[in-house]
């Protein structure tokens, strides 16, 4: 019941006010992605299905699973400990405030450093699978991991 709560505030809450406010996005996890889809494909004025966009994020989705399988991801193992994890470990309530000589800490050998620091043994294989997964991603988009 208290992780409901702690859902529940989490969906609607915000980054502090910025010049450009951000609003945290949930609901998205690996297991809807379909549903998503779908949802997203919905012509909002009647309703329709636009079988031209579902097709191309529905290809999109199948090529990033693709790729995420080729680094060892599990699609029936993964979505659950993921979301294990953010609430096990909680999510960064406020952007982090670096300065310029500290922009660059967040690399993936610092974040596997504070995994193996912080995340209990049992989970720690998969907590590293999973950084080097988004790590592959936003290299293959071109993309930083974090976007502050």
């Amino acid at each position: 019941m208290e992780v409901g709560r702690k859902l529940a505030h989490r969906k609607t809450s915000k980054f502090p006010e910025s010049p450009r406010e951000r609003v945290r996005l949930y609901g998205f996890t690996v297991s809807n992605i379909p549903e998503k889809i779908i949802q997203a494909s919905l012509n909002p004025s009647d309703h329709k299905l636009d079988e031209g966009l579902c097709q191309t994020l529905t290809q999109r989705y199948v090529s990033i699973m693709n790729r995420l399988q080729s680094l060892g991801y599990n699609g029936r193992v993964h979505p659950a400990l993921t979301e294990q994890l953010v609430n096990a470990y909680g999510i960064l309530r406020e952007r982090p405030e670096l300065a310029a000589s500290e922009g660059s800490s967040y690399t993936v050998d610092f974040l596997q450093r504070v995994l193996v620091e912080t995340v209990h043994p049992s989970m720690l294989t998969d907590a590293l699978l999973l950084l080097s997964c988004l790590n592959q991603l936003a290299h293959d988009d071109g993309k930083p991991m974090f976007i502050w």
